[in-house]
């Protein structure tokens, strides 16, 4: 029996929410999340979460699956077939992140004139601040936050499977590119290190680097800042 093919559903939770075809595929999506959590967790994460999110849990967790699925919309989109298993990884990450407490993150709220003060070096004058409509403002106030928090989980993914070694290496280069550093000592090992770090980094974070470049350089600073420079001050 050939396996089913879920990229249909994908497409149409790319759709208008209020269409047939976006409910029919929110339906599906939410049962394919209760059942990651029956094979994949205990009943004491359910528990968890229920508590946590009280009965809004699983539409919590929907609707950080749609972001993760907005998030990989490119990489989703060149896909030729999508399978539950891959479906079930994706699911697993958004409740391992909403475990951390880190879902509610998502509902960041800011009055239109919080947002018009942030975004006043965008525009000429007060004038022109207010011809812009509100939505298109928050719009891009979301994406932004929505790119912190994806750079966020890279970082984490960077940290836990970058060896010593690997730091030493990324360091080397981050120094490099941040702060002008030249140093070239060792710089055959160190090319050798490097590409095979960057063959790990990409095994790792796989197709979702695609298109997400300004997000992947994001994620570099953040680790410059919080790693390299204080590995230097020691």
């Amino acid at each position: 029996m050939p396996k089913k093919d879920y990229k249909p559903l994908i497409l149409s939770l790319f759709q208008d929410k209020n269409s047939a075809s976006f409910q029919k595929a929110k339906k599906e999506l939410r049962k394919l999340i209760q059942k990651t959590l029956k094979v994949y967790f205990s009943p004491e994460v359910e528990r968890l979460l229920r508590k946590h999110y009280k009965n809004d849990y699983m539409e919590e967790l929907f609707q950080e699956t749609l972001v993760k699925i907005f998030f990989s919309k490119r990489t989703l989109l060149k896909l030729s077939f999508i399978s539950e298993g891959y479906l079930f990884t994706l699911i697993k990450n958004v409740i391992y992140f909403c475990l951390s407490t880190k879902c509610r993150a998502l509902k960041y709220e800011i009055s239109f004139e919080e947002v018009k003060e942030k975004w006043k070096e965008r525009f000429k004058d007060s004038e022109e601040i207010e011809k812009v409509k509100a939505e298109e403002i928050v719009a891009h106030i979301s994406f932004d936050y929505l790119k912190e928090i994806k750079a966020e989980e890279w970082l984490e993914i960077l940290v836990k499977i970058l060896t010593p070694k690997d730091r030493d290496t990324l360091c080397h280069y981050l120094f490099r590119i941040f702060e002008g550093e030249t140093k070239e000592k060792g710089s055959a090992v160190l090319y050798k290190r490097w590409e095979r770090l960057k063959k790990k980094i990409k095994k790792n974070l796989g197709k979702e680097l695609e298109g997400e470049e300004e997000i992947f350089k994001e994620t570099l600073k953040k680790f410059f800042k919080r790693i390299c420079q204080k590995r230097a001050k020691k």
